[in-house]
């Protein structure tokens, strides 16, 4: 038999999946938080949940993202809520949690989008010389506050989130589901990025922690680990690049 190698094959053209493309009440009666998402992996995710018939309530510090994709779900038909608060902030992510509660009966899971790669405020102006301690740095050039902003947003912030929707999830005895998302960083490193990293492994560490402790309890708990994804973070990479 012939080795296996790149040889003896053809490669196959891939055609992606249309982005409109949805699977109908595949979601139906079900109810999801979704933190970050105004905009992003997080908005596209709770258009596409409610288009399958879930209710979806958003978390975002962006206002004005945030009630824009909330009135494009709700002029589809669909049911969704935002409450304008910061993953930093238990009483922020508790209200989100208590209003999917009140507004629809019970939380099913959830979706940990929110997430950054600079401590730059996410509607701020792009202003390279005034904000250059705020963005990725190596470690030895890196100031504190660019590290423990994205350490208390990416890693403290996804694990105050899990707490606050796994309680509910719990106490319903169903089961549900949680997915996290962590970027490829928090599976290598990537040059000049040593907050975003350390913060995006801490994300893979308390996925696959909560995976273990609450897989006796139907939920499963995940992480989706993509790479660069065309979002406000790879228009930042894009701007510090070409600096």
């Amino acid at each position: 038999a012939a080795p296996l190698s790149a040889q003896n094959y053809k490669p196959v053209d891939i055609k992606p999946i249309d982005p409109s493309y949805f699977i109908p009440k595949r979601h139906e009666g079900r109810t999801y938080v979704i933190t970050g998402g105004a905009r992003g992996i997080g908005a596209a995710s709770a258009i596409r949940l409610a288009r399958e018939g879930a209710n979806v309530v958003i978390l975002d510090v962006l206002a004005k993202e945030g009630t824009e994709t909330i009135e494009l779900i709700r002029k589809e038909g669909g049911n969704a809520e935002f409450v304008k608060g910061d993953v930093r902030n238990n009483a922020d992510i508790q209200k989100a949690v208590d209003l999917a509660l009140s507004k629809f009966g019970e939380l099913n899971g959830a979706l940990n989008a929110a997430g950054v790669m600079s401590a730059t405020a996410p509607d701020a102006p792009f202003d390279y010389q005034k904000q250059k301690s705020l963005f990725p740095s190596p470690i030895a050039e890196a100031s504190d506050e660019y590290f423990d902003t994205l350490m208390d947003i990416n890693a403290t912030g996804v694990f105050k989130s899990m707490r606050a929707e796994l309680r509910p999830i719990l106490k319903q005895g169903k089961g549900g589901a949680i997915v996290n998302i962590c970027s490829i960083a928090g599976l290598t490193g990537l040059a000049g990025n040593s907050a975003y990293v350390a913060s995006k492994h801490a994300c893979s560490g308390l996925t696959r922690n909560g995976a273990i402790d609450y897989a006796p309890y139907g939920i499963r708990i995940s992480s989706v680990n993509m790479a660069a994804t065309e979002t406000a973070i790879a228009r930042l990479r894009q701007a510090l690049h070409l600096k």
